[in-house]
């Protein structure tokens, strides 16, 4: 499975997670520490699978899928932990991506089954991380964890280092295990923002509250 060449740990439990964030991030809030953490994964990773993707067939109209998922690597880089709405924007449309919706019925028939079993990792993977921002990634985490774990299991952090896991056996598994998780932590189950066809362009401008720092 190509997501085995792009992880580069087995698991992340909730306490992994936090930990691992703790001693990679120079933010000191929560919110900080999981989104920069999470973004600069989720960048080498769709960059991992674009260079996977780059080598299968495509045709004028099927191409524009290679240029979605550079458009969507160009808004994690550098990566910056603020929810933007050009950035969740451009998440979901990997997250919940859809050949259909995307390139219309007579293109996607034309995309190889090697190119859409990468494409429904690459979503999966992207669903994941979107997944951790959504946990990890806003306020009020200590009053969500405990709402979610009330909920059952599926609830509990350590799932999403069990769907992390899963993400090396299937991405449809995982998919499945990953929409559990969504729907015990009270998540969208679809695209919110933005036509889910198109990615906006990045912002040119730097984060005001996190500027590129220069080598």
């Amino acid at each position: 499975m190509a997501y085995e060449e792009k992880s580069r740990t087995a698991s992340w439990s909730g306490a992994e997670f936090l930990v691992s964030a703790g001693s990679k991030t120079r933010f000191v809030e929560l919110a900080d520490i999981a989104g920069q953490l999470i973004l600069e994964e989720l960048s080498d990773t769709l960059a991992g699978f674009r260079t996977l993707l780059g080598k299968q067939r495509w045709t004028a109209r099927t191409g524009t899928i290679l240029v979605a998922f550079r458009n969507a690597m160009d808004h994690l880089r550098p990566a910056c932990p603020c929810g933007s709405a050009e950035l969740r924007w451009a998440l979901e449309h990997v997250a919940f991506h859809d050949l259909r919706r995307h390139l219309g019925e007579g293109a996607a028939a034309e995309v190889s089954n090697e190119a859409r079993e990468l494409l429904d990792e690459a979503s999966a993977y992207a669903l994941f991380s979107l997944t951790l921002l959504d946990v990890f990634g806003r306020g009020d985490f200590a009053r969500r964890r405990d709402e979610a774990a009330a909920r059952g299991p599926v609830g509990a952090l350590e799932l999403l280092g069990r769907a992390r896991q899963e993400l090396e056996v299937s991405p449809y598994s995982a998919r499945h295990l990953i929409g559990s998780i969504r729907t015990a932590w009270r998540l969208p189950e679809g695209p919110t923002v933005g036509p889910s066809a198109t990615i906006p362009a990045p912002r040119s401008a730097d984060c005001p509250r996190h500027p590129r720092v220069s080598a």
